[in-house]
């Protein structure tokens, strides 16, 4: 799960942190794994058809609190946490976390996926996944989530080993595909995504054992597993991603002082000529509604330079002092998060900025969403009195549980 960038560690942010774990390009080698059919069934907008538009439902998910209890020491044995939903501000769902529930409360371990919160837990030998605080199945072994998904009333999982090696892709716990090597790549838990009705992952092989260092880049799709080779005069890979069925690849040249570029199929592009190819520390590709964004992270932190692309030949660029936390997009519309130690700066395409004030934190990727024109960020308060809060184009709602926040989710599924 990604977190604000360069954001300097305090004792509130750790205890969050401390949590969870963060072309014509030739395709040979190929596995093939078991088929899967269907369709991949996420909060996603229902086909048009002409029917009067609703507004979305808009669930928020999050860690609860006994009132007056400073949950930011961190030893939540000695409370009665729980995870939370609210469904448009009214809670909708309490589920008890502890050992004896099988249910954590750190926040890369749940997720909402239409007005259901699954959670996932590891014992010391298994990997437990329960819907609604209810147990769905288990299997052998302790894995970490960095993809899911659910569809045909079935549920998918990209699992990383919690050893660090080693990566298994299941439904409903049987075992589709695994590699021993492997090593997802990207946002714990945005790793498993639909292309085309298909459900795509990217990985690489660990070079060793016990090495960070990565080696060949695999990509998996409709059930088989390709190794991606590098053609004459592409130096290096930074991401990759199935769009529209092709590979699409961001990469670097073999010359001094190489642009940064994108191949999607038989076309290249030059995403952006600020900064080397050297100075990338974090890159990834985004797929929405017919447009494919590229975000790039030059330099290290906690300051660096920020480069959102686009295949619409939009280019935004954040060159500051004050970190990122992120980039939302839609369409030519694009937002971002950026903070002060005391205030949310948020950003968008035309120049404008809003502020948000009053002593909160925005916690990681998921606590934001772009849709529709309309921004949303849930916020936890550092103040463990207070409630988080969810901000909407400016209005402010205050959410009521006591806790922090782990993610806003617009749901277009008209029920």
């Amino acid at each position: 799960m990604r977190y604000c960038y360069g954001k300097k560690k305090d004792k509130w942010l750790l205890v969050l942190s401390g949590l969870f774990f963060f072309v014509c390009l030739a395709l040979s080698s190929c596995t093939k794994a078991e088929e899967l059919p269907g369709d991949i069934n996420e909060n996603e907008r229902p086909a048009g058809g002409g029917e009067e538009k609703k507004p979305p439902v808009i669930y928020v998910t999050g860690v609860g609190f006994p009132t007056g209890y400073d949950w930011r020491k961190g030893n939540y044995e000695e409370v009665n946490a729980y995870l939370v939903v609210l469904k448009n501000g009214e809670k909708y769902l309490n589920i008890p976390v502890g050992k004896q529930y099988h249910v954590s409360l750190a926040p890369d371990m749940h997720r909402l996926v239409r007005g259901h919160l699954y959670s996932d837990y590891s014992t010391e030998d298994e990997t437990i996944l329960s819907k609604d605080g209810i147990e769905l199945f288990r299997y052998e072994g302790r894995e970490m989530m960095a993809g899911f998904a659910v569809r045909d009333k079935k549920v998918y999982t990209l699992g990383m080993s919690r050893t660090g090696r080693g990566l298994t892709f299941r439904c409903n716990g049987k075992l589709l595909f695994s590699d021993e090597d492997g090593c997802t790549v990207g946002d714990i838990g945005k790793c498993l995504y639909e292309d085309q009705g298909d459900l795509c992952f990217a990985y690489r092989k660990k070079q060793a054992f016990g090495s960070s260092e990565l080696g060949a880049w695999y990509l998996y799709s409709r059930g088989t597993v390709r190794k991606v080779e590098l053609p004459d005069g592409i130096g290096k890979i930074h991401a990759i991603r199935q769009v529209e069925g092709k590979l699409c690849a961001v990469v670097s040249y073999n010359q001094p002082d190489s642009p940064v570029g994108m191949v999607w199929g038989d076309k290249e592009y030059s995403v952006t000529k600020f900064g080397s190819f050297n100075d990338i520390s974090r890159c990834d590709i985004i797929a929405k509604s017919g447009t494919v964004y590229v975000k790039v992270k030059f330099g290290k932190e906690p300051s660096g330079r920020y480069v959102l692309w686009s295949n619409a030949e939009k280019e935004y660029l954040y060159d500051g002092t004050l970190p990122v936390c992120d980039f939302y997009m839609e369409g030519a519309d694009c937002r971002f998060l950026v903070f002060s130690e005391n205030t949310i700066y948020v950003h968008d395409s035309s120049g404008n900025i809003e502020e948000i004030n009053g002593g909160y934190r925005f916690g990681s990727t998921y606590c934001a969403s772009l849709d529709e024109g309309v921004m949303r960020v849930a916020l936890s308060a550092l103040d463990y009195r207070k409630h988080p809060i969810l901000w909407t184009d400016g209005q402010v709602e205050e959410l009521p549980f006591v806790g922090y926040v782990t993610s806003v989710v617009p749901d277009y599924v008209r029920r």
